[in-house]
């Protein structure tokens, strides 16, 4: 599927939503949609909003994108090239600019739009992943997952936890992945903190590195953890079952299947390695795609699993966490941020077997 055919497609789902929600336009707002909508596009200029530089508006019979003069240049020459929009641009001290501008190309008629309540909706279209999108989502979780293998065997212990965010970010930024969650825990931080962002605190025995990196809008989700001394058989235990967990919500993520159910069957797979209070401790992650998470799972999900769509689970418990992000196929989960030379856990569920990642113990 060439770019062409892929933008052709996704206007095809969105020129179908506006009919059936009697809009006379929608307008793609953040960085996600800009990317999705453009297939591979990039708006951002800072990683500290959601929201893109260059919205595109989205009409029944042609697209937009409207920017200010400092974005439109780069913006029609290296996001938008052989695409069917047209770059209209207003000057970038114009505060009332872009607000105009929609105004006058929708003929001030009813637009949708991704900043408000119709935003879940709107992230509906974009979660069932075309050909050409689980290529570029293939290429990027090897290269995640090389990212965060490498700079696990380059870290040291008495380097500070901002050290080894550090290893993991440029490990990512030389593959052209963008580390848009860059989490680090050593030692006891691992125990006490779910979401550690990294601290000048020093490694001892052991660290957590977590990364969530992003090329072409797609988010790769990943967690490694490495030792610096021999295993306890309590941590060596407890990774044991987060795996067993990790495996059987994978494996239960298929086409059709009920996010609630999906939740269910996680909930009885912390009872059964006996850790059932642990899921309540922190989030267990979800689907993505172009949204880190675009929606959780909980016991009260409303959601299906669509074929071809994007998942990351992510279940921990206290000391450690099982964490790659999976494609929900017809022939079950296709797993795209493993390496081949990392140590694993196998796992059998439902008469297959699951290779997780393990701790990584390193001599040093």
């Amino acid at each position: 599927m060439t770019r062409t055919e892929e933008f052709s497609e996704k206007r095809e789902r969105v020129r179908s939503w506006l009919s059936s929600a009697r809009h006379d336009a929608v307008l793609f707002s953040t960085t996600a949609n800009f990317s999705w909508y453009t297939a591979g596009g990039d708006d951002h200029v800072s990683i500290a909003t959601e929201f893109g530089v260059a919205p595109v508006l989205v009409t029944p019979k042609k697209d937009y994108v409207i920017t200010n003069n400092i974005e439109s240049q780069r913006i029609r020459a290296e996001e938008l090239a052989g695409l069917d929009i047209e770059v209209v641009a207003y000057e970038w001290h114009d505060e009332g600019g872009h607000d105009r501008l929609v105004r006058q190309l929708t003929a001030h008629g009813s637009v949708a739009s991704d900043r408000g309540s119709l935003a879940p909706r709107l992230a509906e279209l974009r979660y069932s992943l075309t050909p050409s999108e689980i290529a570029r989502y293939r290429s990027l979780g090897k290269d995640v997952a090389d990212s965060l293998a490498e700079a696990c065997r380059l870290v040291q212990p008495r380097q500070t936890e901002f050290e080894a965010a550090g290893i993991v970010a440029k490990k990512c930024l030389s593959r052209n992945v963008t580390p848009i969650v860059l989490l680090a825990a050593a030692d006891d931080r691992i125990r006490h903190h779910r979401h550690p962002i990294p601290t000048d605190t020093p490694i001892n025995e052991r660290v957590m590195l977590v990364v969530c990196g992003r090329r072409h809008g797609l988010i790769v989700s990943t967690t490694r953890l490495v030792n610096f001394a021999p295993l306890t058989d309590l941590i060596k235990g407890r990774h044991e079952s987060v795996c067993a967990v990790d495996a059987l919500v994978n494996d239960a993520t298929t086409p059709d299947a009920s996010v609630s159910e999906i939740f269910g069957k996680l909930q009885r797979a912390y009872s059964d390695t006996g850790f059932g209070p642990e899921w309540w401790l922190h989030h267990q992650g979800g689907a993505t795609g172009y949204g880190a998470r675009d929606y959780k799972g909980t016991p009260d999900s409303k959601e299906t699993v669509q074929q071809n769509q994007a998942f990351a689970w992510n279940p921990s418990i206290t000391g450690t966490k099982s964490e790659d992000t999976i494609i929900a196929t017809l022939d079950g989960p296709e797993y795209l941020s493993t390496t081949d030379d990392w140590p694993t856990v196998e796992i059998r569920v439902n008469g297959k077997t699951y290779t997780r990642p393990d701790i990584l113990v390193r001599d040093v």
